[in-house]
């Protein structure tokens, strides 16, 4: 879902070419990541190691290409 925000925001600032849409994009977006902190942070205190595994095989916006990328190895 937020992947897909992401392409919405740069999408419609390309088409539209106005700086408020950009400048609420790149603000809308930054809320995002420190929302998904936040969520991650959570969702490690309720199910722990069940999920730093899930974590360590997913990407946090884009699927990985490599499982050995983590930020909690």
């Amino acid at each position: 879902m937020y992947s897909i925000t992401c392409l919405l925001f740069i999408g419609f600032t390309l088409l539209t070419t106005n700086w408020f849409i950009a400048i609420t994009g790149v603000g809308t977006l930054s809320l995002l990541i420190i929302r998904t902190s936040i969520e991650e942070t959570k969702l490690i205190d309720r199910f722990g190691d069940e999920y730093r595994d899930y974590i360590k095989k997913t990407g946090r916006f884009v699927p990985r290409l490599s499982k050995n990328q983590s930020k909690y190895d």
